[in-house]
């Protein structure tokens, strides 16, 4: 509730920028396939698995392009509007914050912050 309230608990102590990327750095790869290679990685890591499926078309291909559409069950999907938020069977996004640390016990559906929506 930091956007809107008063919070129903101490204040976190605050992290630095600086922190946070020593903390999630990632690694600078010299092509494209290692940074995708290192994102596979940390999914199947959280126990999530990425499903890619190729739509290269011949017109694509002829061009020298690739198409693809990727997956991961499991990742909170991208809606707009609160009201259209489908977080039914996501566990993730009850159980994360516990995960991290931040909450004593998973969520209950009821406690998920509605602000900020989390696209910019």
């Amino acid at each position: 509730d930091f956007l809107l309230g008063p919070g129903g608990g101490p204040p976190r102590e605050r992290t630095g920028l600086r922190e946070l990327t020593d903390r999630h750095a990632w690694p600078r790869h010299a092509d494209l396939r290692a940074d995708l290679d290192e994102l596979v990685g940390r999914f199947a890591a959280s126990g999530l698995e990425a499903i890619v499926v190729d739509q290269t078309t011949p017109v694509h291909a002829e061009a020298g392009l690739s198409c693809v559409k990727t997956l991961v069950p499991g990742l909170l999907p991208m809606t707009f509007g609160h009201h259209l938020r489908r977080i039914s069977g996501l566990d993730r996004v009850l159980t994360a914050p516990h995960t991290l640390g931040h909450t004593a016990a998973p969520l209950r559906p009821e406690e998920v912050n509605p602000h900020p929506h989390p696209f910019p």
